[in-house]
């Protein structure tokens, strides 16, 4: 790849990327629910603004019908 069209550290960017994702269903509180976890990485991205690692965590559970409620955490890890 060019300069010109995407650089990373002075030289032609060849991005890529990796998304692991695992998630389990069940009931809590009578409602059925779910939690996953999530790896993801990348290279030569930074001009996308993408993290170079991220590490993810969502519990999801269905309160109300045909509601889905969900609390995420995700971690970071930038490029230098």
């Amino acid at each position: 790849m060019r300069t010109q069209d995407l650089s990373f550290n002075g030289r032609g960017a060849k991005p890529q990327a990796i998304q692991l994702e695992a998630g389990v269903t069940f009931m809590s509180f009578c409602k059925p629910s779910s939690f996953s976890i999530g790896y993801q990485w990348t290279k030569d991205s930074l001009a996308l603004n993408l993290p170079k690692r991220r590490l993810a965590g969502v519990y999801s559970i269905s309160i109300w019908k045909d509601t889905v409620e969900s609390l995420e955490y995700r971690h970071d890890n930038d490029y230098r």
